[in-house]
């Protein structure tokens, strides 16, 4: 049996019985039966706080879990963000890139409100080539 364990939109756990559609970004054991579906978008504090929390989990059970994100972006140009995570997926830099913006989200956001030009200057310390 697999299991899903989700966070909805009120910080609320869920449980879901039986494999979850694998669509979004995946890490972790392939033959996992616990399964952490992440909605996330990149603008969003309280993503930015939960993420090391997940990555603990996945630390602390590397050969048990499954981490599947998927993008939820409500915020004021989020969306760009997304964009950004997507052309980062492109050159193999996707979680590099989600960490450096999660670790700078103070630098890129204003109550949730996304800066585009301010996330161009971090983009090189994740290894992207912006060529």
């Amino acid at each position: 049996m697999h299991v899903a364990i989700t966070m909805d939109g009120n910080g609320r756990w869920a449980q879901q019985r039986g494999k979850p559609r694998l669509y979004g970004h995946r890490v972790g054991a392939e033959n996992a039966k616990v399964f952490i579906v992440e909605f996330t978008d990149p603008a969003c504090e309280t993503c930015a706080v939960f993420s090391p929390i997940v990555k603990r989990f996945m630390a602390t059970y590397p050969e048990k879990i499954r981490l599947v994100v998927r993008y939820a972006p409500f915020h004021e140009g989020s969306s760009g963000a997304v964009r950004v995570l997507e052309a980062a997926k492109m050159q193999s830099r996707f979680w590099e890139t989600l960490d450096l913006l999660y670790q700078n989200q103070q630098i890129w956001t204003q109550h949730h409100q996304v800066f585009m030009d301010r996330i161009w200057q971090l983009l090189p310390q994740a290894g992207l080539d912006l060529r």
